[in-house]
């Protein structure tokens, strides 16, 4: 299997959304800190509000204003992850990692070809294959990913079957090692 594509800034920040929130470590990540953080802005907005008016007046206003501080944290995470890669990226100039690639995956692993080099990694090195609405990201380690945008391919069925050949082949290769 062989595909061409040309990683975008946009693809290494939907990856870092998917890593922080989206992955099942992620998404406890994100929930602690939204819950935990709303939590705290509702107990000492309702201790506040004890002090100066009524128990059920200072509840309600607790509520109401908890509420939209959840959706306010839920979002600011997103644009700090978006805005810190951005810097991140920014900072230099990044042209092995932004750059056109030829990936071709066969029965013993993958090679990513650019202008400035050639990789070939083992099955058995893969850490994992996972995807999400938009993307397949293939995992080398757990720190670092090949985003490859699903409409790359020609269509969903051809997305799969790439998913499916890497996930298949990563984990037999994890099962005999």
């Amino acid at each position: 299997m062989e595909i061409e594509y040309t990683t975008e800034k946009e693809d290494v920040i939907a990856f870092n959304l998917y890593q922080n929130f989206q992955s099942p470590e992620g998404r406890k990540r994100k929930r602690n800190a939204v819950l935990g953080n709303t939590l705290a802005f509702f107990i000492a907005l309702l201790v506040i509000n004890i002090i100066a008016a009524n128990w059920w007046i200072s509840l309600g206003i607790a509520v109401v204003f908890s509420i939209p501080f959840a959706f306010f944290i839920n979002w600011s995470l997103d644009r700090s992850v978006r805005g810190t890669v951005s810097k991140w990226l920014d900072s230099g100039k990044n042209t092995s990692l932004l750059c056109k690639h030829k990936l071709v995956l066969d029965e013993e692993g993958l090679i990513d070809t650019t202008a400035f080099g050639e990789s070939r990694m083992r099955w058995g090195g893969m850490e994992r294959v996972k995807q999400s609405d938009d993307y397949i990201f293939i995992y080398p380690s757990s720190m670092e990913s090949i985003p490859l945008k699903k409409k790359l391919f020609d269509s969903e069925s051809a997305a799969a079957d790439f998913y499916n050949f890497a996930a298949a082949h990563i984990e037999k290769a994890q099962r005999t090692a």
